[in-house]
């Protein structure tokens, strides 16, 4: 059997103690999830280097949309100017054919931007006249 796996790491740097004091009070509110009764983690996260340095992180799995959202909420409220993004991998621990993508958000107070590997090739797959035949 094999394992599949959505990895990221990521970072807010230079953080404020304001800027602590609304991570304390909001992230939560993104990082954790009730599904009908079952709590459960949509990413990991630690604040480190005496609150300056916030480290967001999925060691197995984490929602993207989740750190996305939570980024623009920090973004929106304390630096609506400022811009954050970060990257995942999303791996198999057997080398099975096409479980291997991958994807990227940018994140403003305005907006997010997202591209995902899966997408890309579904796309270009669909507007190709091959259409999705394999190599």
């Amino acid at each position: 059997m094999a394992n599949n796996y959505l990895q990221l790491s990521t970072s807010i740097e230079d953080i404020t103690p304001e800027e602590k004091k609304w991570i304390d009070d909001n992230i939560e509110k993104f990082s954790q999830r009730d599904d009908d009764g079952d709590d459960y983690t949509t990413f990991q996260w630690d604040l480190e280097q005496d609150g300056s340095y916030l480290w967001i992180y999925g060691e197995e799995y984490a929602e993207v949309d989740n750190v996305a959202d939570f980024m623009q909420a920090f973004l929106k409220d304390n630096r609506p100017e400022g811009s954050l993004y970060f990257s995942w991998a999303e791996t198999c621990s057997k080398l099975r054919i096409d479980n291997f993508h991958g994807g990227a958000y940018f994140v403003t107070a305005k907006e997010q931007k997202c591209v995902s590997s899966f997408a890309f090739i579904s796309k270009e797959l669909e507007s190709s006249e091959r259409g999705w035949q394999t190599q």
